[in-house]
């Protein structure tokens, strides 16, 4: 009697039903559905859009309106309150933002997540089309789809008239600043060549990744190196000197 019940409880356990337990019992369609999912996806990876700087779009619409020689109230009250009334019963319109300038008008329309946003945009332009009260001295309205695109780096480049003017006043009093300055001129050389780069190689992600370690080494051998040697040779009369031709060169090359 027990032997009975035991065998029956095993027979329930190996009739066990469902996906996984037909995969494990029919092994060669099942890799061949894994074969499919692996061949699709490795297809797939080559259609993805990729970019070094994503480009997002943003469920808004920005309309601008120049209105020449007017003040803010002027602008307010001529064409803001007016697109703002146009554009408010417009479907998929979740909130109407605006800022009266000098001369400018400018309305953020913030759109329902999801919605078309090229059928928003048509809905916006036509209503603000229809509207026949703006002044005569404001100018046609500007109404485009705002976009985004995120910043890996933010690039300054400077130009070598501190080191040039430094270096007039120290040459030839220490050979190891001499030398650091003629390693600081080549670097200035090398960054113009990897920013010309930037606008014609396709690898902008290894020449990004070069011109910014050079940039880091570059700075670092000017504040910690070069500049900590010129206060150590100069005396005070000296630094004063060297501080005015400084403001003044600055001054002439704004």
């Amino acid at each position: 009697m027990n032997s009975r019940k035991i065998s029956s409880r095993k027979n329930k356990l190996i009739e066990v039903k469902g996906p996984i337990s037909w995969m494990a019992r029919n092994s060669v369609p099942a890799n061949l559905l894994m074969i499919v999912f692996i061949v699709g996806g490795i297809g797939m990876s080559y259609r993805i859009k990729k970019e070094v700087f994503p480009l997002i779009e943003l469920d808004r619409i920005s309309i601008t309106v120049p209105y020449p020689g007017a003040s803010p109230a002027e602008v307010e009250q001529g064409i803001l309150l007016a697109i703002e009334e146009a554009v408010r019963p417009i479907d998929n319109v979740k909130e109407v933002e605006s800022v009266a300038r000098e001369s400018m008008g400018m309305v953020d329309v913030e759109l329902e997540v999801g919605s078309d946003r090229n059928k928003a945009l048509t809905d916006v332009k036509n209503a603000v089309d229809r509207i026949v009260t703006f002044p005569e001295e404001a100018e046609r309205p500007i109404v485009n789809l705002p976009e985004w695109r995120a910043e890996a780096i933010n690039l300054v480049i400077y130009g070598d008239l501190k080191e040039k003017v430094l270096f007039s006043l120290v040459k030839g009093k220490d050979d190891e600043i001499d030398n650091l300055f003629a390693e600081i001129f080549n670097e200035h050389k090398e960054i113009k060549q990897f920013v010309v780069k930037l606008k014609q190689d396709d690898d902008v992600e290894n020449t990004m990744d070069k011109l910014g370690h050079l940039l880091e080494s570059h700075i670092r051998k000017e504040e910690r190196v070069l500049f900590e040697k010129i206060q150590d040779i100069l005396n005070e009369n000296e630094l004063a000197i060297l501080k005015n031709q400084l403001s003044k060169s600055r001054d002439t090359h704004k």
